[in-house]
C-alpha cells in the first residue's frame, strides 16, 4: 500500500513541480548572507515550502561552511520535514484505508444482490487484498507516531485492529494507550504544578499587600485620620479574614474611634446647649463620619438642624417686620 502511495506521490510531485525545480536548485541561487538565509528559510517553512527552505539552507551552508546557526537550522529543517512528510503520508494512508474498510461491506451487499457479477467479485477481491496489505503500513505508522503523535498512532492502530486483530496489533495499541495515559497524567501534573506556583505567587503578593495596608492604616491612625485608617484595615482583613493580628489591630483602632466619637458627641452637646448650633452640627457630622451607622448621632444632627432652621426662619421674619 505504502509503495503504491509512494509512487503516486512521486508522480504527482514530478508532474506538479517539474517546471519549478530549476527555481530551487542551489546553483541557481546567488550570494546570500547567513541572517537573510535564516529569515527566508523560516518564511518558506511557514508557507509549507519545505524543500525550497532546505535547498536554500544547503546553498547558504556551502557559502558559509563555518556558520553554526546555518548548520543547525539545516539539520533541524531536515528532521522536521522528515516527520512532517511522514505525518502527511500517514494521514493519507489512514483516510484511504478507512474509506476502503467502509466500502467493502457495501460492495459485499452488492455482490450478494448480483452473485454472478464477475466485475463486482473481482473488485471486491482486489479491495480485500489491498485492505489486508495495508496492515503492515498501519502498524509501521502506529509504531512511528508513538513518540511523535499519539493521535495518529491510535488512528493507525485502531484501523489495523479492525482489519486484522492480533497480538502484535493489540500490543502496539496497548502501548499507545499507556503512552496517552502517561501523557495525560504528565499534563495534569504540569497544570497542577503551574496552579500551585500561581497560588504561591498570589499568596506572596497578597501578603505584601496586606503588610502595606496594615502599615498604611497605622500611619493614618497616628495622623488622626481614623475613617481612612479603618478602610485600609478592613481591606487588609478582607484579603486575610483569619488573620488574628489584623483583627486585634482593628479592634484597637475601633476603640480609638469610639473614644473619639464620645469626645465629639460631648463637645457637640455642650455647643448645642450653648446654642452654637452650627458648630454642634459640624462636631456631630465629624462624629458620624467615624461612626456612619450611628442612629443616635444622626437623630441629634437632625434635631439640631431643625432647631437651627426654626431660629433662622424667626430671625428672617423679625428682620422683615423691622423693615
Amino acid at each position: 500500500m505504502r509503495g503504491r502511495l509512494g509512487w503516486c506521490l512521486l508522480v504527482s510531485v514530478i508532474f506538479l513541480t517539474g517546471c519549478q525545480q530549476l527555481q530551487i536548485k542551489g546553483e541557481d541561487l546567488g550570494p546570500i548572507d547567513a541572517p537573510q538565509a535564516l529569515d527566508q528559510s523560516r518564511l518558506l517553512v511557514k508557507q509549507g515550502r519545505w524543500e525550497e527552505a532546505i535547498v536554500l539552507l544547503e546553498h547558504a551552508k556551502n557559502l558559509h561552511p563555518d556558520n553554526k546557526a546555518i548548520g543547525d537550522a539545516l539539520v533541524t529543517s531536515r528532521n522536521e520535514w522528515h516527520v512532517r512528510q511522514r505525518t502527511l503520508e500517514d494521514l493519507i494512508l489512514i483516510y484511504e484505508t478507512d474509506a476502503l474498510y467502509r466500502k467493502i461491506p457495501v460492495m459485499e451487499k452488492l455482490l450478494k444482490a448480483q452473485p454472478k457479477s464477475y466485475f463486482i467479485d473481482s473488485k471486491l477481491l482486489i479491495w480485500k487484498r489491498e485492505l489486508k496489505g495495508s496492515v503492515g503500513d498501519l502498524l509501521a505508522c502506529g509504531s512511528f507516531h508513538l513518540d511523535e503523535s499519539l493521535r495518529i498512532s491510535k488512528l493507525c492502530l485502531e484501523l489495523a485492529k479492525k482489519i486484522e486483530p492480533g497480538s502484535q496489533t493489540e500490543a502496539l495499541y496497548d502501548m499507545a494507550m499507556q503512552r496517552e495515559e502517561h501523557k495525560v497524567k504528565k499534563e495534569q501534573k504540569r497544570k497542577a504544578d503551574e496552579q500551585k506556583k500561581k497560588r504561591v505567587v498570589a499568596a506572596v503578593s497578597r501578603a505584601g499587600t496586606i503588610k502595606q495596608l496594615s502599615a498604611k492604616a497605622e500611619a493614618l491612625a497616628e495622623s488622626g485620620n481614623y475613617p481612612d485608617a479603618m478602610t485600609a484595615m478592613n481591606s487588609a482583613i478582607k484579603l486575610d479574614p483569619n488573620n488574628g493580628d489584623l483583627k486585634q489591630k482593628r479592634q484597637a483602632l475601633q476603640i480609638l474611634i469610639d473614644e473619639q466619637v464620645v469626645e465629639l458627641d460631648a463637645v457637640a452637646e455642650r455647643l448645642y446647649r450653648e446654642e452654637h448650633l452650627e458648630a454642634a452640627v459640624a462636631a456631630w457630622e465629624t462624629a458620624l463620619k467615624l461612626s456612619p451607622g450611628s442612629h443616635e448621632i444622626t437623630a441629634k444632627i437632625k434635631r439640631a438642624k431643625t432647631v437651627l432652621k426654626k431660629i433662622q426662619h424667626l430671625e428672617s421674619t423679625k428682620t422683615g417686620a423691622n423693615r
